[in-house]
């Protein structure tokens, strides 16, 4: 039997879902409301889609229909006498287990197809979604036996919003519990865990090379870990009870500083925030080389109007070598042409899909646009290498600027390379 079929039978029957399908069946498809995406003022309806990886969230129903699912979850499985699952399944969906944080016993994080969330003192479960057009929210809090289902036919923040009201006015009249005791700091934990941290995990490859770039420094006090973002703001991490830390003035503990077998020390920032220790030379080092060869890279678009208007007030009537000058900042105006390709098809839901799933005219020009780039880097760097041992009459600093450029260049394309090696866009 397939997936769907034993979903359909086992789930969406016996809980009335009379409409709910995984597929765009006649009756969805007459049923379905229209997605759009844009601006308020200028909204635009986009095509059906549905994940392919039909588990991981293509449901099309209606909220009072997957209001259903959250009764079953309250009940533990249970739905008017009859056991769709057993409490045991229910406990199993809703616990992490596979994570280092949750060997260590931090509960918040990610069960099977199911979010643990925190809010107001409680442990809320649940998943939410997003796709084009469309966005979507099921929470439920089994202690306190409340829960619903939202959704809007827009790509919209306002989700989160309705999400967190439709939470508050849950709670009414419900007492909220005490804070986490706070526990004095441990100094085998100030020792081990003070220092650097850089993101160990991604959800996307294609962006990691970009996330690990930015790293947290935690420095200790005498009640609580001080953790700032480089670059960003800080917050405190106060030690509670059951070795877990509470994030700032928050309700629930959210935070871990945990040891793997290997010894390797690792900061677990809420459910997805996995960071790993490392030294203080490699956090700043790779930050600051970064920074220094985005910076060189740019500079060198200057030279394109200082040559330009140069020329025509008549200097450098005896320069030959225009080429090797203007290599790198060509190489530099293709790399910001494929990111201005990039931004303009990630804005919109629709052209990702359009651009990103099939050999379009933009994916194939942003495909050949990174390796043209590479061209001209490699071919500008050996060139100024090349001047410089030759003895060209350039003048000693343009050759060594030219070079830190390619240099910089040359970082950019080994760091890229090393970290996300380039293939078409449409294999995407």
């Amino acid at each position: 039997m397939s997936f769907e079929d034993y979903v359909q039978k086992e789930i969406f029957d016996p809980l009335d879902m009379d409409t709910a399908s995984y597929f765009l069946t006649p009756e969805v498809e007459t049923l379905i409301a229209a997605g759009y995406e844009g601006t308020k003022k200028k909204p635009k309806p986009v095509d059906y889609w549905h994940i392919i990886m039909r588990p991981s969230g293509s449901i099309n129903a209606s909220a009072r229909e997957m209001s259903q699912l959250v009764r079953m979850y309250l009940n533990r499985g249970m739905h008017e006498s009859q056991r769709l699952l057993t409490e045991a399944s229910i406990d199993r969906m809703e616990t992490p287990t596979s994570t280092l944080a949750a060997k260590n016993d931090l509960n918040d994080g990610y069960g099977l197809n199911n979010y643990t969330k925190t809010h107001q003192g409680y442990y809320w479960h649940g998943h939410n979604g997003g796709m084009m057009g469309f966005v979507a929210d099921l929470t439920y809090q089994p202690d306190l036996g409340v829960g619903f289902v939202v959704m809007i036919n827009k790509s919209s923040g306002a989700l989160n919003q309705l999400s967190a009201r439709i939470q508050e006015y849950l709670l009414q009249g419900i007492e909220k519990p005490d804070l986490p005791a706070d526990i004095p700091m441990n100094p085998d934990a100030v020792e081990k865990y003070t220092g650097y941290y850089r993101s160990a995990t991604t959800r996307n490859q294609f962006s990691y090379l970009f996330e690990r770039l930015p790293f947290m420094r935690v420095k200790s006090t005498d009640t609580h870990f001080v953790v700032t973002s480089i670059p960003g703001s800080s917050f405190n991490s106060t030690p509670v009870e059951g070795g877990l830390y509470r994030h700032g003035k928050r309700w629930m503990a959210t935070e871990l500083f945990f040891e793997d077998d290997e010894g390797k020390r690792y900061f677990q920032n809420g459910a997805f925030g996995n960071f790993k220790k490392v030294s203080g030379f490699c956090a700043w080092g790779q930050f600051l080389l970064a920074i220094v060869c985005v910076l060189l890279m740019l500079s060198s678009l200057i030279l394109i109007p200082v040559y330009g208007i140069g020329r025509l007030v008549g200097k450098f009537k005896d320069v030959d070598d225009w080429w090797i000058r203007l290599i790198p900042a060509v190489s530099v105006i293709v790399l910001l042409l494929t990111f201005a390709i990039s931004a303009f098809i990630v804005t919109s839901n629709q052209r990702m899909f359009d651009h990103f799933g099939s050999m379009t005219f933009l994916s194939l020009s942003l495909y050949l646009l990174d390796w043209v780039f590479v061209g001209l880097a490699v071919f500008g760097f050996y060139k100024i290498i090349q001047t410089i041992r030759l003895g060209s009459p350039i003048h000693a600093f343009a050759k060594y600027y030219l070079l830190a450029v390619s240099l910089g260049s040359m970082f950019y394309i080994g760091y890229t390379l090393y970290w996300n090696p380039w293939v078409p866009m449409w294999m995407y």
